[in-house]
């Protein structure tokens, strides 16, 4: 398990209930609108944008980033260009500079169109956040941006939206079986870290070989 990630965490919470317990015994008011309050809206607005960008799932393949990571075209907020969310992921240590360059790359090889990329144009994640608890699917379908070599209809765009909001790998909810199995492998951060192969109900991830990349 980790143990150790788990127990920094509650050390980490305590501390800083600490100190907002010894800032509330001088001030209550001050304590709350300029740190607890600050801490509330923080989490909120962070977990509603991370989720945002990881809601979609491949339920072909759970490990598919350009389904499970959206993409963003001319959205009117693309902070330090997170827009194109995959290479984010494929590259954690690339600078956000390099993001257009490193989604051009991708692109070129036709990766985004053979994976039917979770694309969308002109919005934002604090949008497809409500757009999809809100279940605003034609909206959705509207912005959907088909990268794909499938001439896909307006309904069949919508289907899919569906499809991969509604799939879920893990928890109770859980919808799709899969055991994934070779995740402690790490991102080798080359863009195509992992080949992944299901058979039945299982998905096997392995290394990929230096002369595959």
């Amino acid at each position: 398990g980790n143990t150790p990630i788990a127990i920094k965490m509650v050390t980490g919470s305590l501390w800083w209930f600490g100190f907002y317990f010894l800032i509330h015994s001088y001030n209550a008011q001050f304590a709350l609108w300029y740190t607890l309050f600050p801490l509330g809206e923080n989490i909120l607005l962070l977990a509603c944008v991370n989720w945002c960008w990881h809601a979609f799932l491949n339920p072909e393949d759970p490990t598919d980033d350009f389904v499970g990571s959206i993409t963003i075209f001319d959205g009117p907020i693309n902070v330090l260009n997170e827009d194109f969310h995959v290479v984010h992921h494929q590259y954690p240590g690339a600078h956000w500079t390099d993001h257009p360059k490193l989604y051009q790359k991708h692109k070129d090889s036709g990766e985004y169109s053979d994976h039917v990329a979770s694309a969308f144009r002109n919005t934002h994640a604090f949008e497809m956040f409500f757009l999809i608890i809100l279940r605003e699917y034609d909206v959705m379908a509207d912005k959907f941006v088909n990268m794909s070599r499938k001439n896909l209809t307006r309904d069949q765009i919508k289907d899919l939206i569906k499809t991969r909001l509604r799939t879920c790998w893990w928890g109770h909810r859980a919808n799709l079986k899969s055991d994934l199995v070779g995740k402690e492998i790490g991102n080798l951060m080359d863009g195509k870290p992992f080949v992944g192969k299901t058979t039945g109900n299982e998905t096997t991830i392995t290394r990929t070989s230096k002369k595959d990349q």
